[in-house]
């Protein structure tokens, strides 16, 4: 199969950030009534990731109560500090923090968070609720992870996934994960698509998927298992 990228590398592109509107107040709030930890690790999605300074700069405020008061750490993160991926969650590693929190929605990320920094993770959604990740999140998202890998080493046949949006076209991953799944004697086939999404896949004659894009598509109600690159 020969993949052809988009004619596009003459095209100007213009990456405009979209962030979210809200008011920063409530969630610093809720952070210090809801987190019992004293030292906090922020992290966050592109949506919110402006709000961190201030937040931060609220727990820390030093006309709060000394046991009100938050140590703030915001970590390195990718493209910017604080900020996590679903291919990323450096920012919620490392450090001496003794939780992490995570502002946003969804569940995803603060999974991820909870995973790879082995520490307690809060949520804190923009509206003000607090929820912490719980240690049977962590096992069913974990367990989750390992079946999927145990359908994956079973496989006769394997479809590699790539996207093709500028930005997560990794290709070259993909390639070299082909030439090792066939190593294994296993049948490999790439599929390059824009949107990759169940009803463009489900139908192929294939026992489980190896996607490059987004880790969230492991997520997915696919008809077959799907296993993200990284887990390799």
């Amino acid at each position: 199969m020969t993949f052809q990228r988009p004619k596009t590398q003459d095209m100007k592109t213009v990456f405009i950030p979209c962030r979210a509107v809200v008011a920063p107040g409530p969630i610093s709030e809720a952070i210090l009534k809801g987190v019992k930890e004293k030292s906090v690790c922020l992290v966050t999605t592109a949506q919110f990731v402006h709000m961190l300074d201030e937040v931060k700069k609220t727990l820390e405020d030093p006309r709060l109560k000394t046991e009100d008061r938050k140590q703030v750490t915001v970590n390195l993160g990718r493209p910017n500090p604080g900020q996590v991926l679903g291919c990323d969650a450096r920012a919620a590693c490392g450090g001496k923090a003794e939780c992490v929190v995570y502002i946003g929605t969804g569940r995803f990320h603060a999974l991820r968070a909870a995973v790879e920094a082995d520490k307690p993770v809060y949520m804190v959604r923009p509206t003000g609720e607090v929820e912490k990740v719980s240690k049977r999140d962590v096992m069913a998202f974990q367990k989750k992870r390992y079946a999927r890998l145990s359908k994956l080493e079973d496989a006769g046949t394997v479809g590699i996934v790539v996207s093709t949006k500028p930005g997560q076209e990794k290709m070259k991953d993909a390639l070299q994960i082909q030439s090792k799944l066939r190593k294994q004697g296993k049948k490999a086939f790439i599929f390059a698509a824009n949107e990759i999404k169940p009803q463009n896949l489900d139908g192929f004659k294939v026992d489980a998927w190896v996607s490059t894009a987004c880790p969230r598509i492991a997520e997915d109600r696919f008809e077959k298992p799907v296993v993200d690159s990284y887990e390799l």
